[in-house]
């Protein structure tokens, strides 16, 4: 059975691991610091749109459904 996640950090961290990336290579594709992807993935940061498009498109998934929840079920 399928249990949408609710929060960003979660939505964040499923998507990385449905990849298969470590939190190292997702900062390598994204540009975005390691230190940052961690602290997204425990919702202590609110990041900039820039950096929010960055780590959606390194995992090839919209942004606002990454982040807003929309689109997902």
């Amino acid at each position: 059975m399928f249990l949408p996640v609710t929060k960003q950090g979660e939505r964040l961290r499923t998507a990385r691991r449905a990849k298969g990336l470590s939190l190292q290579a997702l900062s390598e594709l994204s540009g975005v610091a390691k230190k940052t992807l961690v602290a997204l993935e425990h919702e202590q940061w609110n990041a900039h749109r820039a950096t929010l498009v960055a780590v959606a498109a390194a995992l090839e998934t919209p942004v606002e459904e990454l982040f807003d929840g929309r689109g997902t079920s």
